[in-house]
């Protein structure tokens, strides 16, 4: 989840009796999920953080998150297309 007032989630969290993925970028719309935002919504009780776009972009979005390095945005053109945008995002280089 993440397309929702903060105030419905929290409502979600503590209804839900199993596990809570949240993804902070969201379904829909133009923000990309960050750490900080995956980091808030672990301390508010969510069991796992969804980082869909954001690890398609970033195949090393684990060391990228480590080491603080920046985040590279998704490029919308190639969603839905080819492998191209899927599959030939760089890994940070040092």
């Amino acid at each position: 989840m993440g397309t929702a007032d903060d105030e419905v989630l929290m409502g979600l969290r503590k209804a839900w009796p199993t596990a809570f993925i949240f993804n902070p970028g969201g379904q829909i719309g133009p923000h990309e999920s960050t750490r900080e935002q995956g980091e808030r919504w672990l301390a508010n009780g969510a069991d796992l953080i969804s980082y869909g776009r954001a690890y398609l972009a970033n195949p090393d979005l684990v060391e990228r998150f480590r080491l603080d390095l920046p985040l590279v945005s998704t490029d919308r053109e190639t969603w839905f297309q080819t492998p191209h945008g899927y599959v030939d995002y760089p890994s940070y280089q040092h």
